[in-house]
């Protein structure tokens, strides 16, 4: 009989299971019971270190594991990620129900982090992760499973996301980790960078453009201002700065040549003076990147007082975790992932559904058959502009905008949304701006704050 192939390595200690995939180079570098500490070493980038943890429920010996915890931390350079049951809490706000948080037993646990320099790692999913599955007033909800890292290997894995998944066998929630998540990147809007301020040229660029004559209105001419402004300091930058990484990396080993070739011969006075200079140039650049980095992570970078970048770069980093839609919820509250999302919000979801037969245009949305809703949303409107009445096209955009004000108040109000209510607006939106358009008046813009009760489920 033939064995299977190994699939999977194991390790049992005494209450703990360590298992990883065979195309893994694993070190287990130290192993009790309450603790696994490995060396995690694959082909897609650095080798890092892993920590399983299960914090003793005895307070106690749990703060003794606190006390020795800190002895595995790595070099600071070295990614380094922590998972596990640790049994304690960082906060009052991580329990729910009966006596409050044992402040002395937040304290050690506090401790340990700062020992180790930890960061918590955001997660997606309610933030208690263990219940004692009594009825209230006996319920008691805790965050006693976590996952921490350090700066290194948050920024090895910038993308990483923390699921807290429920399950029905345990009173623990399960931890997922996806560390390098399926991200859609969108091109980069224009910022007013910090450090352009630093050059006296800047202001050149700037008055010039704007004391450039342009025709319109006062609110047009600003427009317009604002659009060539923004061209010429994209121009200007492109040509004056460039990209700091490169002139850092140029700058650097202008610097290290330079004092390489001063060890081979007596160095002359204008020898120190070239070097000087070079040294000059690197922290100049360096302090550009600093500024770059403290104004994306929106930080006053004087308070800091030395060269944060790496501590930028981490804020950075998590705000941009933090701030990333990777699913879109519809207005019913269904979620919807990837590439269907904005087909399910706009067109297969029921409240969709509902606005589209009562605004009567539904033959004209549910006619074509293209999966993706880019092609989709083109296949339509080529559609309804063939059709003699043009307000049809404006309804079309006006039941799109109200699918989308449900959605938002449905996911950031929690209310339940009427799609008799947003019908009748979406009507009269179409019909007033056909109006104005035939008469020819300008359409005015307003803003529509909408408030609605729940609906019956028939």
């Amino acid at each position: 009989m033939v064995s299977p192939p190994l699939l999977f390595h194991q390790l049992v200690c005494r209450g703990l299971w360590f298992i990883w995939d065979v195309a893994l180079r694993v070190e287990i570098v130290f192993t009790d019971s309450w603790v696994v500490h490995a060396k995690i070493d694959n082909e897609d980038g650095p080798p890092w270190f892993f920590t399983g943890v299960y914090g003793s429920p005895d307070p106690y010996i749990r703060r003794a594991q606190w006390e020795i915890f800190p002895s595995f931390k790595p070099d600071a350079f070295d990614p380094w990620l922590c998972l596990g049951d640790f049994n304690d809490i960082s906060c009052p706000e991580e329990k729910c129900g009966r006596r409050p948080a044992n402040r002395s037993q937040i304290t050690h646990f506090l401790n340990m982090i700062n020992a180790t320099e930890l960061m918590d790692l955001d997660f997606v999913g309610s933030i208690f992760t263990w219940s004692n599955k009594q009825q209230i007033p006996y319920c008691v909800l805790k965050r006693l499973d976590r996952g921490m890292c350090n700066v290194a290997w948050r920024n090895l894995h910038p993308d990483a996301k923390l699921i807290h998944q429920s399950t029905l066998c345990s009173d623990h929630k399960i931890l997922v980790l996806k560390s390098n998540p399926n991200m859609i990147k969108l091109k980069r809007p224009f910022r007013f960078e910090a450090m352009w301020l630093s050059d006296p040229s800047c202001q050149n660029v700037v008055k010039t453009t704007i004391e450039s004559p342009c025709l319109g209105s006062p609110s047009f001419s600003f427009f317009v201002t604002l659009g060539h402004c923004r061209k010429a300091l994209i121009k200007w930058n492109h040509e004056h700065f460039g990209h700091l990484e490169v002139k850092i990396r140029w700058a650097y080993e202008l610097l290290k040549e330079h004092q390489r070739c001063m060890t081979n011969r007596t160095p002359s006075e204008d020898d120190f003076r070239r070097e000087d200079d070079l040294l000059r140039y690197y922290k100049y650049y360096l302090r550009l990147k600093e500024i770059h980095w403290a104004q994306k992570a929106r930080q006053d970078s004087f308070t800091m007082g030395e060269m944060n970048t790496r501590y930028f770069h981490t804020l950075v980093n998590r705000q941009r975790h933090r701030c990333s839609i990777d699913t879109l919820k519809c207005p019913r509250k269904e979620r919807s992932h990837h590439a269907m999302r904005l087909m399910h919000l706009f067109i297969s979801c029921p409240f969709a559904r509902a606005l589209w037969f009562g605004a009567h245009i539904s033959q004209e949305i549910y006619k074509y058959e293209s999966e993706n809703f880019k092609e989709r949303l083109i296949e339509i409107i080529d559609g309804m502009s063939k059709l003699d009445d043009e307000y049809f096209l404006t309804l079309f955009g006006a039941v799109l905008w109200q699918i989308w004000l449900a959605r938002n108040d449905a996911r950031f109000m929690d209310v339940t949304p009427q799609p008799v209510s947003h019908l009748y607006k979406a009507i009269h939106t179409a019909s007033a701006m056909t109006h104005y358009k035939h008469e020819g008046k300008e359409v005015k813009r307003s803003i529509i704050t909408v408030h609605w009760s729940f609906p019956p489920d028939s």
